[in-house]
């Protein structure tokens, strides 16, 4: 239940604003799962605020870091504004 889990991870960063893993898991469930994908971009960026070196897995399952991540999310959110989902419609990921 994507709704359930959106509500824990808000909880989970009210007690700790500043929690990576909740920041970037938040994150990914936004953008996979709720296709909020500028609500992703906002967890992300806090996470790279917090721990800029961090390290990710992408799309692809390779790593990078998080501020490679925002950079192809903001990117995204860019691309999007202003157009149909595309991708996101059809099920299929959008940073790919």
């Amino acid at each position: 239940d994507l709704p359930a889990a959106a509500a824990v991870y808000s909880r989970a960063l009210q007690i700790e604003p500043l929690h990576v893993d909740v920041l970037i898991n938040y994150g990914i469930m936004l953008m996979q799962g709720l296709k909020d994908i500028p609500g992703a971009l906002g967890m992300f960026m806090r996470a790279a605020a917090v721990a800029p070196e961090r390290l990710v897995a992408d799309a692809d399952g390779q790593s990078t870091s998080i501020l490679q991540l925002c950079q192809r999310v903001q990117q995204l959110v860019l691309d999007l504004q202003g157009k149909p989902l595309g991708k996101l419609s059809q099920g299929q990921d959008p940073t790919k």
